[in-house]
Order: C-alpha cells, then sequence, then structure tokens
C-alpha cells in the first residue's frame, strides 16, 4: 500500500501536418492523462508536449523531459502518456526511450495501453 503520493511527469505529442485541429488533441490528450493521474493518485510536477509534422519530427520536449528528471530535486517516480506512439511510432527507439527512463528508476505508463512498463521485477510488485 502507498503511503506517498508518486510524482509523475506528463509527455503529449502531436502531428500537425498542416492539421490545426491537432493542438487541440494535444490539449485532449494532456486532459485525458491529468484525469488519469488524479484517479490514480499521482502528483504531476510537469507536463511536457511536442509538435511534430512530416518534416520535423524532433521531439525536444522529450528531450527536455529527460533532462528535467535527471536534473530535478524532485524525485519524479512515473512518466505518463496518452498512448505509447506518443512517446515513438518507431518500436527501437520507444524501447530505448523506456530503458533510458527506467535507468532513471522511472516507470513509463500509458493510459490507453493500460500497461506499466516499470523498472521493477514482477516479484517487487507483488
Amino acid at each position: 500500500m502507498k503511503t506517498q503520493k508518486q510524482n509523475a511527469m506528463i509527455y503529449c505529442r502531436a502531428d500537425l501536418n498542416e492539421n490545426t485541429s491537432e493542438i487541440l488533441n494535444a490539449l485532449n490528450q494532456e486532459n485525458e492523462v491529468l484525469i488519469f493521474c488524479k484517479n490514480e493518485g499521482f502528483n504531476v510536477v510537469k507536463t511536457f508536449i511536442d509538435y511534430t509534422t512530416s518534416h520535423n519530427k524532433s521531439q525536444p520536449e522529450l528531450q527536455r523531459m529527460k533532462d528535467f528528471a535527471m536534473q530535478s530535486e524532485i524525485t519524479i517516480d512515473v512518466v505518463v502518456c496518452r498512448g505509447f506512439d506518443r512517446i515513438s511510432r518507431d518500436i527501437k527507439e520507444f524501447l530505448d526511450i523506456v530503458f533510458d527512463f527506467n535507468q532513471m528508476s522511472i516507470d513509463v505508463i500509458s493510459v490507453e495501453q493500460i500497461i506499466n512498463l516499470n523498472n521493477k521485477t514482477n516479484e517487487q510488485n507483488k
């Protein structure tokens, strides 16, 4: 039983591709994840949102989130996103990112997939 709230960071990504409705999509993602975090009892520390296009797939906010987690005086316990495809659509890149967070003892949770890719073994979770 947890007695202390876990600190969470939220990550959202929207593909603009000349479609301004994706800005609304990013805000909807954020709201959905915020509701999930509230229901799960997470303390949301910071939100990071990237807007990518077919010509510019860089995710500077994802890197800022990693940097923030490494440098923050606040312990970050979990990254929450709406879906794992928001982090990356490339499976190898996605796994590398999850590995990076797990190396910092930060779990990665998807609201849609309801899967917790955590850094603990199943024994520790029992």
